[in-house]
C-alpha cells in the first residue's frame, strides 16, 4: 500500500509579508487564485488543514465543490512567533532587534523570538500530528482490505511554510538548526510519499518526492 500526502503552502495573505504564525489574517485574491491553481484537476480522497483561516477557508471552499471529507488539524498550525507575530521585518528592526533576527535565520533552535513557541515543541506538535496521520490511514486500509490493486491513498494537507519545513526536516532527518535553509514558496505543493512495507508490523517507509513545486 502507498500514500501520498501532498502539503499546499497558503497562498499571498492580506497585510503583506510578515512574521505570522497564529495572527489570523485570509489569504488575498491572489492568494486564493494561486492555491486554486494548484489544485485545480486534480483529486484527493482526504483533506486535512490547519485551522488558521488562510488555510482553513481555502480547505473548506475546496472540500465542499469536490465532496471531499475535510479534517482540521491543530497539529500542523503555524508555528507562534511571539513577540514577533504579526510584525514586519522592518517592525523587527525598529525594536532593536536585528542581531536577533539575523541569528534566528542562522539558527532557530539557538535563537527562538522573545516568548515565541519552543522550537522542540513544535517539531513535537508536528510530527505527532503527522505519525498519526500516517497510522490512522495506513490502519483504515488494512481494516478495510482494499486489495493491492485499488490501495492507493491520496490526501492533501493545507498548511504553512513553518509545518512544511518541520515535515522535510523530520523526513530527511536535517538538523533542527537548518530548518530555515528549506524554502518553501506560496501556493507550492510539496509531496510525499510513504510505503506500506510490512502491515502486520504497521512498518511505514517514508520519502520526499518533491518540494516547494509552483
Amino acid at each position: 500500500m502507498t500514500i501520498w500526502i501532498d502539503c499546499l503552502r497558503h497562498g499571498d495573505v492580506i497585510g503583506g509579508q510578515k512574521y505570522r504564525g497564529i495572527t489570523d489574517d485570509p489569504v488575498s485574491n491572489k492568494g486564493w487564485q494561486a492555491m486554486q491553481a494548484m489544485t485545480e484537476k486534480k483529486s484527493w480522497q482526504k483533506i486535512i488543514s490547519s485551522p488558521l483561516q488562510r488555510c482553513a477557508a481555502f480547505a473548506h471552499h475546496y472540500a465542499q465543490t469536490s465532496s471531499t471529507p475535510l479534517q482540521l488539524n491543530h497539529a500542523f498550525q503555524e508555528y507562534n512567533f511571539g513577540d514577533w507575530d504579526g510584525l514586519t521585518i522592518n517592525d523587527i528592526e525598529q525594536k532593536g532587534q536585528q542581531d536577533l533576527l539575523h541569528a534566528f535565520w542562522d539558527n532557530p533552535y539557538n535563537n527562538p523570538p522573545p516568548n515565541a513557541e519552543a522550537i522542540t515543541s513544535f517539531h513535537h506538535r508536528v510530527q505527532q500530528g503527522w505519525q498519526e496521520l500516517l497510522t490512522t490511514t495506513a490502519s483504515k486500509q488494512q481494516a478495510h482490505k482494499i486489495p493491492a490493486t485499488t490501495q492507493d491513498k491520496h490526501l492533501l494537507l493545507i498548511t504553512h511554510a513553518g509545518v512544511i519545513r518541520a515535515l522535510v526536516s523530520h523526513v530527511l532527518a536535517i538538523p533542527i538548526t537548518h530548518q530555515m535553509r528549506i524554502i518553501i514558496p506560496l501556493a507550492s505543493m510539496t509531496s510525499f510519499r510513504i510505503d506500506h512495507y510490512q502491515q502486520e508490523q504497521q512498518e511505514l517507509h517514508v520519502c520526499l518526492h518533491y518540494l516547494g513545486l509552483t
